[in-house]
């Protein structure tokens, strides 16, 4: 009995969710998704739930083909952006039913040979969105030439979405670079201090990628580029120094079991007996280890490359913990099957050496390159000065 109860009401909420219910609720786009469902998984799908994907395909397709009809006839400079993706939803909507209604085993009762021919609108509301946003694009990027970053982004961004509705020309790739170009801060790097100059390469580099970002193009002052930067950055690296040091002894022990063969005698005929035998070797590593601690400090200036005017001074440090070791094995070394100590048998150096110092300190001053957005440094009146 209370199977027959469980089995009833699993029927009563199917009928429930039915797209025919679906429909008399007000709901055309479930009822729709329902019944393309049930009709694609099965081609003796019900005659009444291909009449309720009739109906509710009719009743989505009028309502969206009004909105492309209202948008057409307004003056929206996002109207062909809209109905490009309505009339992308149609077709899409039109070929799915299509589908279903030549593959179902009873006949669809839908009338698709009137309905407008919606591809044919859909490449000219592209072709359409794409002259709007190319011609959006020209006057935004007429301004920039004056100096409006923002509209230089903005003209950037509308050429993006234009690939959307159309492909890419060589019109469209010069309007890109040169809106990039116009939206871009360029910033020109000094770095100097009393490290080699491969590390202060190297620190250069890791201080643009720390300041560089969507629209900000950081670049070395010995690039060339110097005369089209907005922002001069310098980079003043003081000497590293070793700020403490941690002497640190362990010792690890192994043991292995490992089998060996032992002559117990000979045998009537001469030949040696052997007899297996297991056997516990053991080994100890002793490991030193000098931890030794670089600090590293630098001052980041930042100035108006036409006015000179310093925006931004900032201090920061850096810390880079590095270590000398050095390791040796009293007992057996079989023991340690395979496994290899660091540094083994190496000398301890009392003090680093140069090489190694530059390597911390670039380490340190590399983590601490400060992150600072100068893309909200700049108000327009000083670009507009470029």
């Amino acid at each position: 009995m209370l199977r027959l109860t469980s089995l009833l009401s699993l029927l009563v909420l199917l009928s429930a969710c039915s797209p025919q219910k679906l429909l008399e609720k007000g709901q055309p786009e479930k009822a729709f998704e329902r019944a393309a469902w049930q009709a694609e998984r099965n081609e003796n799908a019900k005659t009444q739930t291909l009449d309720a994907l009739a109906n509710a395909y009719t009743i989505l397709q009028d309502s969206d083909y009004r909105q492309v009809s209202r948008l057409a006839n307004s003056s929206s400079p996002t109207r062909w952006e809209l109905m490009v993706d309505l009339l992308d939803c149609l077709e899409r909507r039109r070929v799915r039913v299509e589908h279903i209604r030549l593959n179902a085993k009873r006949v669809m009762r839908v009338d698709q040979a009137s309905e407008p021919a919606y591809a044919q609108e859909l490449a000219v509301a592209k072709y359409e969105a794409a002259a709007h946003l190319l011609k959006e694009s020209k006057n935004l990027i007429a301004l920039a030439e004056n100096g409006d970053i923002i509209a230089a982004r903005v003209a950037f961004d509308k050429l993006e979405k234009r690939d959307r509705y159309a492909p890419r020309t060589g019109e469209v790739n010069t309007l890109s670079r040169r809106a990039n170009y116009l939206g871009t801060i360029r910033v020109a790097l000094d770095a100097q201090g009393p490290i080699s100059d491969r590390d202060i390469d190297n620190i250069g580099r890791a201080t643009e990628r720390a300041l560089s970002g969507r629209w900000v193009d950081v670049y070395p002052m010995s690039s060339g580029r110097a005369s089209e930067a907005h922002l001069i950055a310098e980079l003043d690296i003081d000497n590293p120094d070793v700020g403490f040091t941690r002497r640190d002894q362990t010792q690890d022990h192994f043991k292995r079991i490992i089998e060996e063969r032992k002559k117990v005698g000979i045998d009537t005929s001469g030949n040696a007996i052997y007899k297996v035998v297991k056997k516990t070797i053991k080994a100890t590593v002793f490991t030193k280890t000098i931890y030794r601690q670089s600090s590293a400090s630098a001052r980041i200036t930042i100035s108006n490359a036409a006015t000179g005017t310093i925006l931004k001074q900032r201090n920061f440090n850096g810390v880079y913990v590095f270590e000398d070791i050095s390791s040796r094995i009293r007992g057996n070394q079989d023991a340690l099957d395979g496994y290899c100590p660091p540094s083994l048998n190496s000398p301890l150096r009392s003090a680093p050496s140069g090489f190694a110092m530059e390597a911390a300190a670039l380490k340190a001053l590399r983590r601490a390159v400060p992150r600072i957005d100068l893309s909200l440094m700049l108000d327009e009146a000083a670009l507009v000065a470029r």
